[in-house]
This record gives structure tokens, sequence and C-alpha cells, in this order.
């Protein structure tokens, strides 16, 4: 295999990572804002282990695919320089993104499924107290700065300001 045949495989396999983030993230926003809005704790119990999931097999995985061809691709081919802005800003915000989602929001999700998971044992079928834990402002506020930080990153790598 050529050169140009290992950067565009390894440029597509980059990309298909970004992807994987990009719908894990969507879903996982999607079942954020739906928990906040149902009292049902066998709903919020499974919309919580789907992010959970989701998170798991879908964002871990992907985030790290980019890193790591992004990265190779950096090293490899020597196209950019690791100083570069765009570059050095897109690994910040990677870093800060994997802290916020497996850090904060993750974490969060297994809090309130353990608690809708608890009530339901119960025999609870309804909690407001459940969906108002779910519905958190900072649970909120680390969501859409999530969002930004992806949109942002998004950005940096298609049109690399600077460069």
């Amino acid at each position: 295999m050529d050169t140009v045949d290992q950067q565009a495989l390894m440029l597509i396999v980059h990309i298909v990572g970004a992807f994987m983030i990009v719908a894990g993230v969507g879903a996982e926003t999607a079942l954020g804002v739906l928990s906040g809005r149902t009292r049902s704790a066998r709903m919020i119990a499974a919309m919580t282990q789907a992010q959970v999931a989701i998170e798991r097999f879908l964002i871990i995985p992907g985030a790290l695919i980019v890193i790591v061809f992004g990265t190779w691709l950096v090293a490899r081919f020597d196209l950019y320089d690791f100083g570069d802005f765009w570059l050095v800003a897109a690994y910040v915000l990677w870093f800060l993104a994997m802290g916020i989602g497996g850090g904060i929001l993750t974490r969060h999700a297994k809090r309130v499924n353990a608690r809708a998971q608890a009530l339901i044992a119960q025999g609870v079928e309804e909690s407001e107290e459940l969906r108002q834990e779910a519905d958190t402002a900072q649970a909120k506020l680390f969501g859409m700065l999530l969002n930004a930080f992806l949109v942002a990153y998004v950005y940096l790598m298609v049109w690399k300001p600077g460069s």
C-alpha cells in the first residue's frame, strides 16, 4: 500500500471515529433531555442505562480512534505541526470533553440510574424527585458545554484555522 493509500485509509478511520462521537453525543443529549421530562422510574432507568452504554460502546471507542489516528496522521505524514493552533486547541477540547463526558455526565447518569433502580425495586413507578435529579442544572450546563466543545472540535478539524 503506497503512502497516499495509507493516508487516505487512516483519515477515513479517523473520520469514522468522529462520526461515532457525534452520533453518540447526539443520542446521549436526546436521552438526557427526555429523561428530564418524564416521571416514570422505568423510563428514566432505561434512558440512563442507554446513556452509559452509548458512552462505553460508542463515544469512548470513537474518541480513542480519533485521538490515535489523528495523532498518527500528524506524526506519520508531517502534513501539520503539533504546535499549530487548531491542533493544540483540538487536543485541549478532546481532553476537556473526555473529562466532562466520563467524569461528570456518565457519573450523573449512573447515579440517576441507581436511584431509579432502587425506586423500581420499592415498587415506585413515578417520581418527581427522580425526574428533578435527572434534570439538574449541572447536568444541563455540562451537557451544553460538551455539545459546544463538539461543535468547536468539528470546526477545528474541518477548517483548521491558522494553518
